[in-house]
């Protein structure tokens, strides 16, 4: 960022935009974008790929310099952002039996959408090994089948959800 507030000072410093200021922005997002892309990304990239030890050997010293020198400020940040993180106040945190008790507060009757919400509650206590299912038992559709096929076979294997694959059940593209 300092370098980008540099270079549009020195343009701006270089050269007089007062007439047209709108074209002055222009030209100076573009140059400077250009010089900080050309110097700093495409030629040390270039160079790093075609001279990759003397490369490191010119730039270790820099980046260790830049590293000792900046060392004691990013552990005082490290140290400072800990002593806060640890005093933070907590959120209050919601166990599964003060969610089911507020389903069952603020639900009238016996409906389905109470029944879904319980049993979103009682999805929580479940792992991974409960809900998948193993390959040779997954049921999929094929990408390339027609709507007709694709409807009958949903309705057939009455999964809700069914996953979408391209030519193996290796290749996922979505979820019918």
């Amino acid at each position: 960022m300092a370098i980008t507030i540099l270079c549009a000072w020195f343009v701006g410093e270089h050269w007089d935009f007062s007439a047209n200021p709108a074209a002055g922005f222009i030209i100076q997002t573009v140059l400077i974008t250009f010089l900080l892309l050309l110097f700093g990304e495409i030629i040390p990239k270039i160079y790093a790929q075609r001279h990759p030890l003397s490369f490191i050997r010119m730039t270790a010293p820099v980046v260790s310099g830049l590293y000792k020198g900046i060392a004691w400020c990013s552990k005082g940040l490290i140290k400072t952002s800990k002593l806060l993180g640890s005093n933070a106040k907590k959120g209050h945190e919601l166990s599964v039996d003060d969610l089911s008790e507020a389903v069952a507060l603020t639900t009238e009757g016996d409906n389905k959408e109470t029944e879904m919400i319980h049993e979103i509650v009682k999805f929580y206590h479940k792992t991974a090994d409960e809900i998948m299912v193993p390959r040779v038992d997954m049921v999929g559709v094929n990408y390339h089948w027609a709507y007709h096929q694709t409807l009958s076979y949903a309705v057939d294997t009455g999964y809700s959800r069914l996953p979408v694959y391209d030519g193996s059940q290796d290749t996922i593209r979505g979820v019918l």
